[in-house]
């Protein structure tokens, strides 16, 4: 085989690796979007969030349900996975499922996903907030695999929670992993108001414009950390030897949940179901979720077990594209620069 760039896929259950789109964007400054929202809900100043007793209990219930998803789907039975998942991590889950078993039947052998217990760290949110799309946490997690000692292992994570009431039910929506270099700013005190103000508001919309074009042409000036970007726009392949044939990754993308397909860069996503945000102590914080197409060009190998599941033919290609989901958990201080606290990239089923 001739040397090329190898679609590298992790698998793993509850937020494993993954892949994600957005098409290469000219240098001009983005437009400053209007930061209307899709609700006119109007919040009362906040009630408590989820306090740290709260979320290790939250976390508890959570892998009681995640865990016996894990087992069946390492028996290739995705049923579980809705009981314990949502949104992109759910997608991502599915994919993660049908690839193995794919992979099986290839001969490929493939060792089974060992269950995870998450240590929580703190967090953000968990009270009711204005953007009209319910309450969630922003949870800084370390996890845990009994029996295993592997270096890294307990690194600390980023997972977002929804969905949930009290300490019971709430899904995975996002796990992404941390960039330790962005401090997470501490929740706000009981009582404390949690409606952004217009600015604020306008900043939210400015920030996650930047964040599109800088995913298409690198270009990171808006911000004070952007780890992410540099990681995304390299992610998912693994190079040979010959540099000359290095893939180059583009993105194509849409806010989460959008039927229409308009720009990401240019789409109002305060409001939607893209930005989910929330304030903190001297700060906003925010979640993004864009729907892509992710474009990688080049000499790229497609296994036959990928080829399967995504319906791309087997063997070397110039170019291929997939469905992924790209998410951001975002930190805006009222003073000073954005940064990108967290991200990741996943791999979807074809739509």
């Amino acid at each position: 085989m001739t040397a090329a760039t190898t679609l590298a896929v992790a698998l793993a259950g509850c937020g494993g690796a993954a892949t994600s789109t957005s098409t290469s964007r000219s240098s001009v400054s983005p437009p400053r979007t209007s930061a209307g929202s899709a609700t006119t809900t109007q919040a009362t100043p906040a009630t408590m969030g989820v306090t740290p007793s709260q979320l290790k209990e939250l976390l508890s219930d959570y892998d009681r349900r995640n865990n016996p998803a894990l087992d069946k789907a390492n028996r290739d039975d995705p049923s579980g996975w809705a009981t314990a998942d949502d949104g992109p991590v759910l997608a991502s889950d599915l994919f993660s499922t049908a690839l193995r078993k794919a992979m099986k039947e290839s001969g490929t052998k493939v060792d089974p996903s060992p269950a995870w217990y998450h240590r929580p760290v703190a967090s953000v949110g968990g009270a009711e907030n204005p953007d009209g799309l319910g309450p969630w946490v922003l949870a800084r997690v370390r996890s845990d695999v009994p029996g295993d000692d592997e270096p890294g292992r307990d690194e600390e994570y980023l997972r977002v929670m929804t969905g949930g009431s009290g300490t019971r039910g709430w899904k995975m929506f996002a796990s992404l992993r941390r960039d330790t270099l962005v401090p997470v700013p501490a929740d706000l005190p009981a009582g404390a108001d949690v409606r952004l103000t217009p600015e604020q508001r306008q900043k939210l919309a400015n920030t996650a414009s930047e964040v599109v074009y800088a995913l298409g042409n690198g270009n990171v000036d808006a911000f004070g950390q952007a780890n992410a970007i540099v990681d995304l726009r390299t992610a998912g392949i693994e190079t040979d030897s010959r540099p000359d044939l290095n893939g180059r990754i583009s993105y194509q993308c849409w806010g989460w949940g959008d039927r229409t397909r308009q720009n990401a860069a240019a789409a109002v996503l305060v409001g939607t179901p893209a930005l989910r945000s929330q304030r903190a102590v001297g700060a906003t914080v925010a979640l993004l979720t864009l729907d892509c197409d992710w474009t990688t060009s080049g000499y790229v190998d497609v296994p036959k077990p990928l080829a399967k599941v995504t319906g791309l033919a087997p063997g070397e290609h110039r170019s291929v594209r997939t469905a992924s989901a790209v998410q951001f958990a975002l930190v805006l201080p009222d003073r000073g620069k954005p940064s990108i606290a967290g991200w990741d990239l996943r791999w979807q089923l074809p739509r």
